[in-house]
């Protein structure tokens, strides 16, 4: 059954998951300030009673979190996954909010006018605005209107390739905001100016944001960063950007509070993407059992 409905002043509609765990509220045209984007919420069945709040799980490049886009005809299959995780009771229910871009490469990109391998020039630049959005337009919007655990403890961002490098970014520039975030298979690579590594990562005017960020959070946001192995690995810095962040703030642990994970038959697509799902959704929502 689908049916049109209004919540704090956006229009949308509501309409059936394909599995049992919910239901799905989309808004084609939701408008927060001057940014207007299609929005995909996947609430649990018992959401309808009123009489719980859910941690939310904020997922960038919407297009693809549930359904098939009409290039790759993939997708994450995520209603599929939190279905499956919740009832063999390996996660708690969540809110899961599926965020489409407007301009991908700009929105999710820190450094400006990059080429990529082919020539092509990458714009890049926006993610600065873009996490603005989310934190400060979004997120408030999602907790105002629907039943939510609104701290940063409970609130995860997740997001693959340039949306990694996006949902990395937020989380370290509002980690009050965002407690948790998942960088799948980063372009961390299009950050770097002079392709460097390790030791020269705090060079990098990326790196050198995120620095400023993270000295002056109260609490560092936790992290998963990840790589396939069916990957171009030359072009895989998330180890390296693990070591740097163990290595200049304290407060970062391995396998505590940061976490890298290298997927043996992981290859830069969605269906990977998917089952790192599963691991990522069950090591921030674990369910405790009774």
């Amino acid at each position: 059954m689908t049916f049109e409905f209004e919540l704090g002043g956006q229009k949308g509609w509501c309409h059936e998951s394909e599995v049992g765990y919910g239901y799905f509220h989309t808004y084609d045209d939701l408008t927060l300030g001057s940014d207007t984007r299609k929005i995909h919420i996947l609430l649990p069945e018992d959401y309808k009673t009123g009489k719980k709040r859910y941690p939310v799980v904020y997922m960038n490049d919407g297009q693809t979190v549930f359904f098939p886009n009409s290039k790759g005809l993939v997708s994450w299959n995520t209603d599929k996954v939190v279905d499956c995780l919740y009832r063999n009771m390996m996660i708690e229910p969540v809110i899961v909010v599926a965020v489409y871009p407007k301009d991908r490469e700009k929105e999710y990109l820190y450094g400006e006018n990059y080429r990529d391998f082919t020539g092509r020039t990458i714009p890049g630049g926006g993610v600065e605005e873009y996490s603005d959005y989310l934190a400060q337009q979004l997120k408030p919007f999602i907790d105002n209107n629907y039943y939510t655990l609104p701290e940063s403890s409970r609130s995860l961002i997740i997001g693959s390739s340039y949306g990694g490098i996006a949902s990395f970014y937020t989380a370290c520039k509002y980690p009050d905001r965002f407690g948790m975030a998942a960088a799948l298979s980063p372009s961390f690579y299009h950050e770097f100016q002079s392709r460097s590594l390790t030791e020269s990562v705090k060079g990098e005017p990326f790196f050198k944001k995120i620095k400023e960020f993270l000295d002056s959070a109260e609490v560092l946001p936790k992290l998963w960063l990840d790589w396939g192995v069916f990957e171009n690995y030359k072009f895989n810095y998330s180890p390296d950007i693990m070591l740097y962040l163990t290595r200049n703030f304290d407060g970062y642990i391995a396998d505590k509070n940061i976490f890298y994970y290298e997927d043996p038959f992981g290859r830069h697509e969605e269906t990977s993407w998917s089952y790192r799902l599963n691991l990522i959704l069950t090591k921030f929502y674990k369910r405790n059992r009774v």
